[in-house]
């Protein structure tokens, strides 16, 4: 079964052949990362433990919205892999984070910079448990663990075929847009607050980062830095799809909201 949902999730990314084209390089293990051991049998575990150098980490529940019972495993699953890191032969931890975990912090946040929680105006369960996952790092780090961290940013489309996650829902920045058009109004804000981080680019961004052995220990932020506000995305994207979406001042905004509620 996990097996079939790799394949599956390959062809849809790369086309029905990739999977066969690399199946010489690919080990499918299933597991869970939630469980000791990652839910693997002791001798798996142990020659995994022995045979393996690099642990690449990007898995994560990124729904930004749902309960805290649904995001445990970007916490306990990460402890897991830093347990395996201490397992057997010296390994290097390549966790995937976010940007978010800067959000409300009132000063300009480097790679140099470490905080314990987000402001509650800031914050999510989503975001907390990514900013754990990099306090777990942190920690395996003072103890001794070879990691480093990738700071990500608002993730969108391969910018080359188009493609984007299967299960659009669960994109917060999709989620917004799509409720935008639902409403037919966008807030006309100029606070230019959205990257646009190609899943791709981002992608071969962290793989040469990881590829530099002399790069140990450290914190990576892995995003463009090009912004734009809700006024330029209703300009680049929404208007050209749709027309007889309209953008409204901020300040009739609620008014408009509050109207289609009581009236929808």
């Amino acid at each position: 079964a996990a097996e079939e949902r790799l394949k599956k999730k390959l062809s849809f990314f790369y086309g029905p052949q990739f999977y066969a084209q690399h199946s010489a390089r690919i080990k499918v293990v299933a597991g869970e990362m939630e469980k000791p051991l990652l839910g693997l049998k002791e001798d798996i575990y142990k020659t995994l433990a022995g045979q393996i150098d690099t642990i690449v980490n990007p898995a994560a529940n990124v729904k930004h919205y749902g309960l805290e019972a649904e995001y445990k495993g970007n916490t306990i699953g990460v402890q897991e892999l830093v347990n395996l890191a201490k397992t057997g032969s010296a390994k290097r931890i390549h966790h995937v984070s976010t940007a978010g975990v800067s959000f409300g912090q009132g000063y300009v946040f480097s790679e140099y910079d470490r905080v314990q929680t987000i402001p509650e105006i800031s914050n999510t369960i989503y975001l907390q448990s990514k900013l754990d996952a990099e306090n777990i790092i942190f920690k395996a780090i003072e103890e001794g663990v070879e990691a480093t961290v990738y700071r990500v940013g608002n993730l969108v489309f391969n910018n080359k075929t188009g493609k984007f996650q299967e299960n659009t829902e669960n994109s917060a920045f999709y989620m917004l847009l799509r409720s935008f058009i639902n409403l037919g109004i966008v807030p006309d804000m100029h606070h230019k607050f959205y990257d646009f981080s190609f899943i791709n680019t981002t992608a071969e961004a962290i793989v040469k980062f990881a590829r530099q052995k002399c790069l140990i220990n450290d914190v990576f932020h892995v995003y463009s830095t090009h912004y734009y506000s809700l006024h330029d995305l209703y300009h680049m994207v929404i208007k050209p799809n749709f027309p007889e979406v309209q953008l409204v001042s901020i300040d009739d905004f609620p008014q408009i909201i509050l109207q289609k509620y009581e009236d929808p």
